[in-house]
């Protein structure tokens, strides 16, 4: 898993939020996907939109968000000074949790819970 890269997640979960592979898959395909990194700067945008995925993924989808990151405006305006500590941090959790739900490991509540406490990393 320490392979994966922010645009393997990204790829992986634009992919996966449109349908076009099965949550069964989200594991082998992450782990098959061998794209790199310039830097970590959407990872944030990319917890946002994960939450966004189950709580209102129609609007995700309409607005194919994953694979038009430049166009979703982050919720949380702390984001912007987020460290790169902390995103490598925050990715890496992001990553966990992604696989982990896609085994429905979570209830909805749950998930959401977890994807906040992902984000308190910025705070620490």
């Amino acid at each position: 898993m320490s392979n994966i890269s922010l645009n393997d997640l990204i790829y992986v979960l634009g992919k996966w939020s449109k349908n076009e592979i099965d949550r069964r898959d989200v594991e082998d395909e992450l782990n098959k996907s061998s794209l790199e990194d310039e830097n970590l700067d959407n990872v944030t945008k990319v917890l946002e939109l994960f939450r966004m995925f189950f709580l209102e993924p129609v609007t995700l989808r309409e607005n194919d968000y994953f694979n038009n990151l430049e166009n979703y405006t982050p919720l949380n305006e702390d984001f912007v000074n987020c460290t790169d500590e902390h995103k490598s941090e925050i990715l890496v959790k992001l990553i966990n949790l992604v696989i982990e739900s896609s085994k429905w490991k979570y209830t909805m509540d749950e998930l959401y819970d977890k994807s906040y406490s992902i984000e308190f990393i910025i705070y620490e």
